[in-house]
């Protein structure tokens, strides 16, 4: 299977899944930091990507170097609202816009701190940062379920590198479930 009858595949399935979710959304459900369009009906942001891909196809085939920043650019939007699309669709509620950049920089900065405090304050943080990493362990999953799905000639490496992702994020629950059972521990007497 060629790579365009992949994207063709991919975007056919996101537009029968926008179809299920039919009906004029309350607002404008994607960030406009990926998305253009700001619109109520999911198919005109299907459409953008579709339409930016096309434009990305466009400039891959020249040759030229000057088009190398823009092709970059577009792959990593495309990309970008690709994933935003399949969260949004697949989840039926509006993605938290965050960037995997501030993914990575709130696990390395949440989970390399160890309890240094016992009181109820703390363990209601680590409570919120447990849900938090509960909703990315979940747009990870999708992201894996779609690199499954991809036909592209680069599966293997989406895979892993999804895979990764997905298994550094179940680390840091488990860590941050620790930190709570600790926490609980020492909050809690002991009864004998």
């Amino acid at each position: 299977m060629r790579q365009d009858d992949s994207f063709t595949t991919l975007f056919n399935t996101l537009r029968g899944k926008a179809h299920e979710l039919s009906g004029e959304l309350l607002r404008p459900w994607l960030h406009s930091s990926v998305f253009h369009t700001q619109s109520t009906h999911i198919s005109d942001y299907i459409d953008e990507a579709e339409n930016n891909l096309k434009i990305l196809s466009n400039i891959q085939s020249r040759s030229e170097p000057e088009f190398e920043v823009q092709a970059a650019y577009l792959s990593e939007r495309v990309t970008q609202q690709l994933e935003a699309l399949t969260r949004a669709l697949y989840r039926t509620k509006p993605p938290i816009s965050e960037s995997a950049s501030e993914i990575r920089q709130a696990y390395s900065a949440k989970t390399q701190t160890k309890v240094t405090s016992t009181n109820p304050e703390t363990l209601k943080k680590l409570y919120s940062t447990l849900t938090q990493y509960k909703g990315y362990e979940q747009r990870l999953e999708d992201q894996l379920r779609l690199a499954q799905q991809s036909n592209d000639k680069n599966q293997q490496e989406l895979v892993l590198k999804a895979q990764q992702r997905l298994l550094r994020c179940q680390r840091a629950i488990v860590d941050i479930e620790k930190k709570i059972y600790w926490c609980e521990k020492a909050l809690t007497p002991d009864i004998d």
